[in-house]
This record gives C-alpha cells, sequence and structure tokens, in this order.
C-alpha cells in the first residue's frame, strides 16, 4: 500500500512540475525583437543583430490570416564584445505578404515591397 501511494505521489508532483513549467513557457515566450522586417514578393525577410560568439535561432510559423516570428540570442560567456553584427533570415510563406505577430500577439511592422 505505501508503494501506491508513494508512486502516486511522485506522479502527481511531477505532473504539477510539468504544467507549471508549460504554464510559465506560454505566458513567457521570450525572445528578441527583430531590427528589421519586410516582404520580397512572398518571401519575409527578417533582419536582427547579435554579438560576435553569439547563438541565433529564428523560428517562423504560418497561420491561416498571419505569420508568428521569433527570435531567440543566446549570448557567449564574458568575452562578449561590443561589436555588433547583422544577420537576415528569409523564409518563402505560402500565401504572400501578411501579418507578421511575435509570439506575445504584438505586430512587426513588415511592409511590402
Amino acid at each position: 500500500m505505501r508503494f501506491w501511494l508513494w508512486g502516486v505521489s511522485g506522479l502527481l508532483a511531477i505532473g504539477l512540475v510539468v504544467t507549471s513549467l508549460g504554464w510559465y513557457l506560454s505566458a513567457h515566450p521570450g525572445g528578441v525583437r527583430f531590427e528589421s522586417c519586410h516582404w520580397d514578393g512572398s518571401k519575409l525577410v527578417l533582419g536582427y543583430t547579435y554579438g560576435a560568439g553569439d547563438t541565433v535561432s529564428t523560428m517562423v510559423h504560418p497561420e491561416s490570416d498571419h505569420v508568428v516570428a521569433q527570435l531567440q540570442v543566446h549570448e557567449a560567456g564574458d568575452n562578449h564584445t561590443q561589436q555588433a553584427l547583422t544577420g537576415e533570415a528569409t523564409y518563402p510563406i505560402s500565401g504572400g505578404p501578411m501579418p507578421v505577430k511575435y509570439p506575445d500577439g504584438a505586430e512587426l511592422n513588415c511592409p511590402t515591397g
């Protein structure tokens, strides 16, 4: 009987931790703002800056009426220089130009070009 009590308690504790983490991540999607955004035909072009040694990842998820875009910059250790580097990510989007938003719902200004 004690085995079942400990097993159920452990599973409930793990479920609580996983659920709490999921709620936190959905409320705080994180990310950095893009420096620039524009449409080149049906391609979404996103510009960003980062430091030397940083790891940069971009994510784009087309929805039915808008595109969700996110930029993650993981800074290098203590040897971070003050030099700003620039990058650009281009994504072909089916359906052409449409509004672009961050995961938190804030809109990006992405003119068509």
